[in-house]
């Protein structure tokens, strides 16, 4: 069950969000933030909710060229909670090709994490100085007046040098460009943590625009 069919499920039943979770039951944060595309649930909570909508009559589908689709069927309504009223079949059309936006969305985000991964210029520089002095972690810490636990915590890409420290090691062996680079690290850093973010709010939208093109 998508996000998409999720939405489309619940509208076609006319359901209100807090009926679904206390009935499901669900999250109220966890729903709002699945149905919009922005959270992926647990396996658990994810077959707890399908199965609440099949035992509505939903039944949920996937064509081959992508599109979502789910169905009413009264037959396979659980006993106790068919309400009498006959429902005509419910689709999702993909008709203005929002999977594959999506899609494309999904990979940007993807891609911005994998460049982002890859910028290791602190950790990089520590390498370089202990292999240059030929130093372990604990004694480079003491030769750059900081704690081993700095050290660590850079090479575990959990901290970034400063750019005194960066220009400390560039003057101690010989290093040129070691202050440029740290400070071009933070930048990227900054501008992959904002294009993610963008990427992450244009996927939303056209989640919300596919909310709109959801029942025909």
């Amino acid at each position: 069950m998508t996000p998409g069919q999720a939405r489309a499920a619940r509208a076609f039943l006319n359901l209100d969000m807090k009926t679904v979770c206390e009935q499901a039951p669900v999250g109220k944060r966890t729903l709002t933030e699945f149905e919009r595309g922005s959270r992926a649930v647990a396996d658990t909570t994810l077959a707890r909710l399908k199965g609440y909508y099949l035992a509505q009559g939903i039944v949920f589908k996937s064509t081959d060229n992508g599109n979502e689709i789910i169905q009413y069927d009264k037959f396979n309504k659980i006993d106790g909670v068919d309400d009498g009223n006959v429902r005509p079949k419910l689709e999702y059309n993909d008709n203005f090709g929002l999977n594959e936006i999506s899609s494309e969305f999904k990979k940007l985000e993807s891609d911005i994490s994998n460049c982002r991964a890859s910028i290791n210029f602190s950790r990089d520089i520590i390498h370089l100085a202990m292999s240059i002095s030929n130093l372990n972690q604990k004694q480079i810490a003491a030769e750059l007046k900081c704690s081993p636990a700095f050290i660590s915590a850079i090479l575990l890409q959990k901290k970034w040098l400063s750019n005194d420290l960066a220009i400390n090691i560039q003057n101690k062996y010989s290093v040129g460009g070691l202050s440029t680079l740290v400070l071009a690290e933070k930048r990227l850093i900054k501008m992959l943590f904002d294009m993610k973010k963008i990427a992450n709010n244009l996927e939303n939208e056209i989640n919300h625009v596919k909310e709109f093109n959801s029942i025909t």
